[in-house]
């Protein structure tokens, strides 16, 4: 029996010891993955700066706090940001847990922008080979401003980026996107015609084809010669009177300008076309054009003004309601 009882205590002491050094190692990593992304970043020409991470939560977390941070680019992008909260269950390493709430400055070649979000949280999922597969985010209480803007808020945003589809010999690249927006504010002015408050946003989108290139503009140039296309599962939007539900698939066209069929399932459109009108944010003939057209579908069985199903083409720079032009489509790029 004394035995047993020693043999139990040595088996304690070395899975102490294992998960000591399994937790010191694991921290030392985390160390040199920040140390290593930092040094990749100025080697791009990037300034960078952060206190050294304060690593807590042994034996079975790893919480890291980053304070201070910056990333700044002369003359490019840069971010300046609040205390960053890490964690790290280390009896499941593929789960990253980080929370980010405060005051954000990100600025661009053109503008400054302040963002603050009450609470923001993000969950990074990793792949059997430790690779980011899907980032799961979280934010509430949003306020976004600019110099010389009017400020955007919303509730909350929910939104999942990923999985992440690797290319093979008949099928492009493809990463998933799914968002829901709450209680969307947008500033006064013609474009609050149905109401300063879009009170649901959410989609459920496929892109298919990598981004890439060194700004948005020469990726999606290479993403177009690539094939490349976004497959709308379902996009949907409560504003006002309105309400509808899309789903097709879009590409651009060689000028850039978006081209796909789209299918619409609306309702509220009567009351929208009338708030449209009085904003001046439709032209005489669009607005007869988009009434003509609702009229039509309206006689069909099943279909009516107020619940409308019907498709939109996006060709050759136009957007057509069956066969009646709507308005032009402006380049993307």
């Amino acid at each position: 029996m004394k035995r047993l009882a020693i043999g139990a205590a040595i088996a304690l002491l070395l899975a102490a010891a294992a998960m000591s050094a399994y937790w010191a190692w694991a921290a030392h990593r985390f160390g040199q993955a920040v140390a290593q992304t930092a040094e990749d970043l100025r080697a791009q020409g990037y300034q960078v700066a952060y206190l050294e991470p304060q690593v807590t939560g042994f034996p079975f977390d790893l919480n890291a706090r980053l304070e201070d941070g910056a990333v700044e680019r002369p003359g490019g992008p840069s971010w300046r940001g609040p205390t960053i909260d890490g964690r790290l269950w280390l009896l499941d390493p593929t789960r990253i847990e980080i929370a980010f709430p405060g005051d954000h400055k990100i600025a661009t070649a053109r503008e400054v922008i302040d963002a603050s979000f009450v609470g923001a949280e993000a969950e990074i999922l990793l792949d059997g080979s430790f690779q980011p597969a899907e980032l799961h985010t979280e934010l509430v209480g949003i306020v976004l401003s600019a110099e010389g803007r009017p400020e955007v808020t919303a509730a909350g945003v929910l939104a999942q980026l990923g999985p992440w589809q690797a290319a093979t010999a008949d099928q492009l690249q493809t990463i998933d996107l799914r968002f829901q927006v709450s209680d969307l504010g947008i500033p006064p002015g013609q474009f609050a015609a149905l109401g300063r408050i879009i009170e649901s946003l959410s989609g459920d989108v496929t892109l298919h084809g990598p981004l890439r290139g060194g700004n948005l503009a020469d990726a999606l140039v290479l993403w177009r010669a690539d094939g490349g296309h976004l497959e709308v599962r379902v996009f949907a939007l409560t504003w006002g009177p309105l309400s509808l539900v899309v789903k097709g698939d879009l590409a651009l066209d060689p000028q850039g300008r978006p081209k796909g069929q789209l299918m619409v399932q609306a309702s509220g459109l009567p009351e929208t076309l009338d708030l449209l009108e009085q904003a001046q944010l439709l032209k005489p003939d669009q607005l007869k054009n988009a009434r003509t057209a609702l009229k039509a579908y309206a006689k069909i069985p099943g279909q009516s003004e107020q619940q409308a199903t019907f498709p939109l083409n996006l060709k050759q720079g136009r957007v057509f309601l069956g066969f009646l032009p709507l308005g032009r489509l402006s380049p993307v790029l």
